[in-house]
């Protein structure tokens, strides 16, 4: 059987196959594997044998994610200069010419020119003509295929070649009777195509003999897919000639890169410093760069050498503004300015990075352990009333920085840490466990003002006394400890409004939104073992991209028994799940803004009438809104054949 992914991830297509109705399942183009349009297919299928993915382009900027959905099991690997030395593909000719092009005059995000820019500086009668006489001098005025920043350079450029004399055509996203056109061209009616990215894959011309390649090189990926376009086999064809107009662009230097086989570096036997990187290509290619061109390379290669701390630490900084969070690993290498290689090579690892800027973090701090809601409970009570001086809390207590006493006091002194972090990553306490001074004051932020408001006439009903130890030692064990979750829960079950606000703080909680995404979008059934819990937590893709971002490492199966536990309570106090010692029962579908982010760029306007859209009366999202919710949570959501209730606080 052979579909296609939009067909197949129809709802109601997929659920017409059982999980295993598949011995062995073969995905193509599985470089966008990690897209949610392949989520919902790859999640859902669990063939008998194996299941094979196939790609031209597996060295993308996420290429460790795609090889994380196959358990990191490469069978085959075969290179382009291989396949070409091999006779499957037809050799190339590259001609790297200098493009009169000042790109410093140009905006760049740090990631891509502006393409307003590109186009009012790349669409000029002088640039058109030198691409002309270039196309007719060294591609002899063979079919071609031309790759342009946008759909309006590719139009101006077919006008300018049509001018020429040359029969030239715009294929976008944009044209009109677009297949009859491609049609058109594959049979030669058209000399020469110009186009953005439609054919940077999917699309065959074996006869293309010239690639014209009129932009900035922004990725590895797009590279090799268009350069791709005109290697296939094809009789009287014995080469193509590429045809790439190079200028000061950001990151040119990588095109050396991508068409070497292997490089040296040629050092200076006085000094020990490189002073420059010589590469070598297949033989049976040819590799012409202009004089002007290699300079600037060399120059940019001299550049990357130089790459500073400093440079390394803005650049990370830029892309935290952008995304408005902690940019991971992935994030660094999608759209930062330098690849994540260059941190570490500097910094050692990503977490010596984190750690020299101050952004390093310890588990403890977004996965609290030691802790309950007894303990959280108390602390509220106290700060409420500012009895801190002669409490569990006192400031001979509290050490965030090291430095703790011998003995049992010492015990104690971290164990009074995990409850205050705990309080602080709820939202409740001001934050500062990164202040290492010994003065300090535990107050109540905004949101903790309100949850204690809204909790106050619990705090005299409850017994928030310590056990007596044997040998009278200061301890945190509680008499409420079996108790406190469900003491909570019905309180707030009674009084609606103070339900309302102690969710709608506790529920903005990271580690909080993603136990509930866990529940629903991995899990989704009702009752669900907490060893099951425990083992598939951390394995989430957007949990491990989270402790990724943080410079967390994934923790061990003891570490994860310690963390879950009060995740849980949180939500069994919050009334949105029940629990036994081995098990608990789902009962409700909980909006929070972590559960309807669908991307990681969304702002929180968006977010927040996402919510307000899905808890009305009658939600009308976007159809492509509700798709996306459906692959994530299911393809009965948002009906009435849903297991869950959507709980509209």
């Amino acid at each position: 059987m052979f579909a296609s992914k939009d067909t197949l991830r129809n709802p109601d297509t997929l659920k017409s196959f059982k999980q295993n109705e598949f011995d062995y399942i073969i995905v193509d183009e599985v470089h966008h594997g990690q897209a949610p349009t392949y989520q919902s297919v790859l999640q859902y299928f669990n063939p008998n044998f194996f299941m094979l993915g196939l790609t031209a382009t597996p060295d993308r900027m996420d290429r460790k994610d795609i090889f994380e959905l196959f358990d990191y099991q490469k069978i085959y690997e075969y290179t382009l200069n291989e396949a070409i030395e091999n006779g499957f593909l037809v050799p190339y000719i590259y001609y790297g010419l200098m493009d009169n092009i000042d790109y410093n005059s140009i905006r760049y995000n740090g990631n891509k020119y502006n393409i307003a820019d590109l186009d009012k500086t790349l669409i000029i009668n002088e640039r058109n003509e030198k691409i002309y006489e270039e196309y007719l001098s060294k591609g002899s005025g063979n079919k071609a295929l031309g790759f342009g920043c946008s759909i309006k350079h590719a139009i101006a450029m077919a006008k300018f070649f049509n001018q020429k004399g040359i029969p030239a055509v715009a294929i976008t996203a944009e044209t009109d009777n677009r297949e009859q056109i491609i049609k058109d061209f594959r049979e030669s009616k058209y000399t020469i195509a110009f186009t953005v990215d439609l054919f940077n894959e999917g699309i065959d011309f074996p006869d293309l003999q010239v690639l014209l390649f009129l932009r900035p090189t922004e990725s590895k990926t797009v590279f090799f897919q268009q350069l791709g376009r005109g290697l296939r086999l094809c009789g009287g064809k014995n080469k193509v000639t590429v045809i790439d107009f190079i200028g000061n662009y950001k990151k040119a230097n990588n095109l050396r890169k991508y068409l070497s086989k292997s490089s040296t570096e040629k050092v200076n036997p006085q000094s020990g410093h490189i002073e420059k990187i010589e590469y070598q290509y297949t033989p049976k290619c040819e590799v012409i760069f202009d004089s002007e061109v290699e300079e600037i390379l060399d120059n940019q290669d001299t550049s990357e050498r130089e790459i500073t701390k400093e440079d390394l630490i803005d650049a990370y900084y830029t892309l935290s503004e952008q995304l408005k969070r902690k940019p991971s690993q992935e994030d660094i290498n999608r759209d930062g300015e330098f690849n994540v290689s260059r941190y570490l090579s500097v910094f050692g690892s990503w977490a010596a990075f984190l750690k020299e800027i101050g952004e390093l973090t310890e588990f403890s701090y977004h996965f609290p352990q030691g802790t309950h809601l007894g303990h959280v409970m108390y602390i509220f009570d106290i700060v409420g009333r500012n009895q801190i001086k002669d409490s569990h809390i006192a400031p001979q207590y509290v050490r965030f920085s090291g430095g703790y006493a011998e003995g049992e006091l010492g015990n104690f002194q971290r164990q009074t840490k995990y409850k205050l972090q705990a309080a602080m990553e709820m939202g409740l306490l001001v934050d500062f466990r990164k202040d290492t001074a010994t003065d300090f004051s535990l107050v109540f932020t905004e949101k903790g003002q309100q949850v204690y408001i809204a909790l106050k006439p619990l705090f005299s009903t409850i017994d928030l006394s310590f056990k007596e130890s044997d040998n009278n030692e200061i301890s945190w064990a509680m008499v409420c400890e079996s108790t406190i979750n469900q003491t909570i829960k019905t309180y707030l079950s009674e009084h609606k409004e103070a339900q309302n606000t102690v969710r709608h703080v506790l529920l903005e909680m990271d580690a909080v939104n993603l136990l509930l995404k866990y529940l629903y979008a991995i899990q989704r059934k009702i009752n669900i073992t907490k060893n099951d819990i425990y083992n598939d937590f951390f394995n989430a893709p957007f949990v491990k991209q989270y402790l990724d971002r943080h410079g967390l490492e994934n923790p061990t199966e003891e570490v994860r028994k310690r963390r879950v536990p009060f995740l849980l309570n949180i939500l069994e106090a919050l009334g949105i799940i029940n629990q036994t010692n081995s098990e608990i029962e789902v009962l409700t579908f909980v909006p929070s803004k972590g559960v309807l982010r669908l991307e990681d760029k969304e702002t929180e306007d968006i977010i927040n009438e996402r919510f307000r859209l899905l808890t009305s009366n009658s939600p009308s999202l976007d159809t492509n809104e509700v798709s996306q919710l459906k692959e994530l949570y299911g393809a009965y959501f948002l009906t009435d054949k849903y297991y869950l209730p959507i709980n509209k606080f």
